[in-house]
């Protein structure tokens, strides 16, 4: 989490603090320091005991100016290591080939996603990129057998999926219904 504080009117300061609250109010980081903030402040997850928990805290800045005078201010933040999952289908239909991208769980909305999809011999079929899923485009019709892709996916809290070279089997609707839904989950 990348924190920017921006004062209303700047005055040197002569100290700060920092704390991160966990869901319940236990202080779970207190920092602090001299003098004026740095310009940005990160807070990578990290706690005493080691990693803090995927959820809400509540980030506190204290300042104090030279006089001693204290402001605060404090803002909720949501923490979430876990990457975006999503799934792909690539699936035949008549002469067409329909290649499908969804996520498929969390509530964490995506910021970015960007799809290469080439044949086996490594010829680039389509680029894509967008900021919603799911997405769903059509290849020419001399696709057969299996597809090879990178895609990458973030969120807006930063988690990212990123897969290279990833193949995925071109399956006729006949044996997607065989198989029961999608083929290829990461």
């Amino acid at each position: 989490i990348v924190m920017v504080p921006r004062f209303t009117r700047p005055e040197a300061l002569s100290r700060w603090a920092i704390q991160i609250l966990d869901s319940e109010g236990a202080r779970v980081v207190d920092e602090h320091g001299e003098g004026n903030l740095p310009p940005v402040l990160v807070w990578r997850g990290q706690i005493a005991g080691g990693t803090a928990r995927d959820g809400e805290y509540t980030l506190v800045l204290k300042v104090w100016d030279r006089a001693g005078n204290m402001a605060q201010d404090s803002r909720k933040v949501f923490l979430r290591r876990a990457p975006p999952r999503v799934v792909m289908e690539a699936l035949k239909d008549g002469d067409r080939v329909k290649v499908e991208v969804k996520k498929t769980e969390g509530e964490v909305p995506l910021s970015y996603w960007r799809l290469v999809v080439k044949d086996t011999k490594g010829e680039v079929l389509r680029e894509v990129e967008g900021d919603k899923l799911p997405f769903s485009l059509e290849l020419p019709s001399v696709v057969k057998g299996e597809l090879v892709y990178n895609l990458e996916v973030k969120d807006i809290l930063g988690n990212r999926t990123r897969l290279v070279n990833r193949k995925v089997k071109v399956l006729t609707m006949k044996e997607k219904k065989e198989k029961g839904g999608w083929v290829e989950s990461f």
